[in-house]
Formats: structure tokens, C-alpha cells, sequence
């Protein structure tokens, strides 16, 4: 006996010139069923003679004026040449249970995916509902193409559309751009996309940048290699999980077991307190280390002088043994502003850098020109290779 997933959603759609490979009628044949009183129906879906077998996964949708709608397993053992329900999980979110979303476990003996599969139907007496599959063409599972059955009702059906449908979500951040797709059906309903992981520290969104009927396309810029994170779609439901996408891979590189940094444009300079990180970028489409210096470029007649401590130093590597800079970069962030009353302009020291989530911080120590000392930050989205953080200053911190 072979156990096959396929997936059901009970939710709302309305889907517009879809392809129809799937047929679906109450057992007996029939697309409409009357019912009178509480009533359990087999409810088949089956694939036309051209597909010849059902695809791996497919929604069910279905919308009525009861609650009193309910999919049960069949007791009965796995068919050859027919699936059937034979276990059932419950919504498992907010949102899949206002969109009446469950996933059903199919079973099949035979050793290809069957022709045919039962749902058991649990009917309220005095409800009306209507019933549709949706599904990837099984053709060719990695285009965008949907496929649909026909209706299905009972008591007539009503009025009404579907919810939206999430059944493949693919991802592309090869640059610091990250484009998730989603293709389903009836996501002009959709009306935001966000990410999710608990490394990010919270849900970052993306821009939709299009949506039509059965494809949402969002964007957002992400300058950090991103986790294992979960694509999370807003629907008129609440918001939904629709699946995954794969944690950015940085490629390794190979480090010296020591290394030194020597200041490239004045040899005399004293780099004294400094912060160091690692933040890879993608180059040619693949993530990258690259390492980041930022330190006191102290001196003067060759001795350090705490006088001269009035900027900070950038420079960055992939190796830790070639070093690059620009001429701003090596007066990344300078103490002398043209406000005199500010707390760090006299001197700047002490710098150190994090990551949370999305973005970086640098905090470091600001000196006031009565001698106050203060610890404040910067942040930056990125750790660009360019004068990173000056525009980004924050009101100080005091730690007392």
C-alpha cells in the first residue's frame, strides 16, 4: 500500500479561463444532489481520459450557506485503482480555518497515481454549497498553468466566489532583489505578501509588484543571505502560509589562518578600535563573503593622537588578505558636523557592529565638545562599500 498526499482546500475561488482536465460529480454521476435530510455522499474526482491519472496535489473548494459541511476518512482499505480519504488534518491556522482549509491524506494500493479518488461528503439537510478542484497542470508541473474542473453543487449551489488558492510559490534573491511568485487561482483577492522566519526577528514585506488571476508577483530588497523562510499571503481570510522558500547558500571561502590589516592610504595611520563583520552580497548570482573593517584612523608625526580620532576607517575584503577601499570610504563617518552642539562632535570611538534581522547597527561611543560622552548608533540596511551608515544616525543612547 503506497500513502499519497494530496491536498484539499475548502475555501471560496472563482477562476476565469482555466484549462479543464479534472472531472467531478456526486457518486452516481450526477452534479447535483439533492438532499433533505443529513446526508454522507460520495464525492468523486476523476480525470479526464486525456490526463489518465489525477496530479500528486489539488484543492478542493467549496463555499455554501452552512457550516454543518464536514470530509471524513473511509474505513474500508486502500482500492488499486482508486484513492480515498484515509486520514485527515485540521486547519492549521487562523486564516486556513476562516478559509475552511484541511488536508486530506490519500491511499492507493497500486503503484502509479489512480484515475480516480473519493471524497466522503458529510451534507447538512437545508444547506446549499457548491464544490470545485484546482490543480497544476500535471503535464507540466513547473509552469504556471491551472487547471479546473467543472462545478459541482447540491441543492442548486448559490451565489458567491471562492477564496484564494496558493498551490506553488517559487523565489529568486540572486541579487539583493528578492521576487516570490505565487500561482494559484483568484489572487487578485491577494493583497499583501510578507516572509517570515525567526531569524529575521520579525515579518518583512514585499511590494506586489502584479496580480492577476492566478499569479502574484512581489518583491522587496533584502541585502542579507535569507533563512528557511515561510511566504506568508494576506487574503480577505486572515493571512495564510503558502509554503516555502530555500535559505540562501553562501559560497565558502577559504581564509588565511592569520591576517593583517594595515591602513592602505596612510601607512603611518594607527588603526586603533575597531569593529569587524562578514556581510555577504551576491555576485554573478551567487552569495558571497565579504568582510568589512571599520576603525579609529588615529595619528600624527607617527604616534597616535586622540585628537585626530575624529572619523572611522571602512575598508573590505573576500579573503582577509586583499583589501579594498574607496578615498570616502576611508572617511566613512567623520565627527566634525557642521552642528557643533551635536553629542559626537568632537571625536568618535569605539565602534561596534550587529546584525538583527534585516538590518545593521553600528553603536559606538560620540564625544560632545564639553567632553560628554555618550553611546549612540547608526543603522544601515545594507553594509554597502561606499560611506555606509552616515546618513543613518540615531539620537544617542545613555548607558548609565
Amino acid at each position: 500500500m503506497r500513502r499519497v498526499p494530496w491536498f484539499f482546500l475548502l475555501a471560496f475561488l472563482l477562476v476565469p479561463q482555466l484549462a479543464q482536465a479534472i472531472q467531478l460529480h456526486w457518486a452516481g454521476g450526477s452534479t447535483d444532489l439533492a438532499v433533505s435530510q443529513n446526508t454522507q455522499a460520495v464525492l468523486v474526482v476523476q480525470a479526464d481520459s486525456a490526463e489518465v491519472t489525477l496530479p500528486n496535489a489539488w484543492r478542493l473548494q467549496w463555499t455554501a450557506d452552512s457550516l454543518g459541511i464536514q470530509f471524513s476518512p473511509f474505513e474500508q482499505a486502500c482500492l488499486v485503482d482508486t484513492a480515498k480519504v484515509d486520514s485527515i488534518a485540521p486547519p492549521s491556522t487562523p486564516a486556513d480555518s476562516a478559509a475552511n482549509q484541511i488536508t486530506a491524506f490519500f491511499c492507493s494500493s497500486g503503484s502509479s497515481n489512480a484515475a480516480t479518488a473519493n471524497f466522503l461528503a458529510d451534507l447538512p439537510s437545508g444547506g446549499h454549497g457548491k464544490m470545485k478542484v484546482v490543480a497544476l497542470d500535471p503535464a507540466d508541473p513547473d509552469s504556471s498553468q491551472v487547471i479546473e474542473s467543472n462545478e459541482v453543487t447540491f441543492n442548486g449551489g448559490i451565489d458567491g466566489s471562492y477564496a484564494p488558492v496558493i498551490l506553488r510559490v517559487t523565489s529568486d534573491h540572486s541579487t539583493t532583489t528578492l521576487r516570490v511568485e505565487a500561482i494559484g487561482a483568484d489572487l487578485t483577492g491577494v493583497s499583501g505578501v510578507s516572509i517570515s522566519a525567526p531569524e529575521l526577528q520579525t515579518d518583512v514585506p514585499l511590494t506586489v509588484q502584479s496580480a492577476g488571476s492566478s499569479s502574484v508577483v512581489a518583491s522587496a530588497t533584502i541585502g542579507i543571505p535569507l533563512p528557511n523562510s515561510t511566504v506568508l499571503i494576506e487574503t480577505p481570510q486572515g493571512v495564510m502560509s503558502s509554503g516555502e522558500i530555500p535559505a540562501d547558500v553562501v559560497e565558502a571561502t577559504e581564509v588565511p589562518d592569520e591576517a593583517y590589516y594595515r591602513d592602505p592610504a596612510y601607512p603611518a595611520a594607527y588603526p586603533k578600535d575597531f569593529a569587524f563583520i562578514n556581510a555577504p552580497t551576491p555576485v554573478d548570482g551567487v552569495w558571497r563573503n565579504q568582510f568589512h573593517i571599520f576603525y579609529i584612523r588615529s595619528w600624527r608625526d607617527g604616534r597616535p593622537d586622540s585628537t585626530n580620532e575624529v572619523a572611522f576607517g571602512h575598508a573590505w575584503s573576500r579573503d582577509l588578505i586583499n583589501w579594498d577601499y574607496t578615498a570616502n570610504s576611508l572617511d566613512a563617518f567623520h565627527a566634525k558636523t557642521s552642528d557643533v552642539s551635536a553629542w559626537d562632535h568632537l571625536h568618535v570611538w569605539a565602534p561596534s557592529i550587529v546584525q538583527f534581522g534585516t538590518t545593521f547597527y553600528m553603536f559606538y561611543t560620540g564625544v560632545a565638545d564639553n567632553g560628554d560622552q555618550t553611546i549612540g548608533y547608526a543603522s544601515a540596511d545594507s553594509i554597502y562599500t561606499t560611506k555606509s551608515f552616515r546618513m543613518n544616525r540615531r539620537s544617542p543612547t545613555r548607558l548609565t
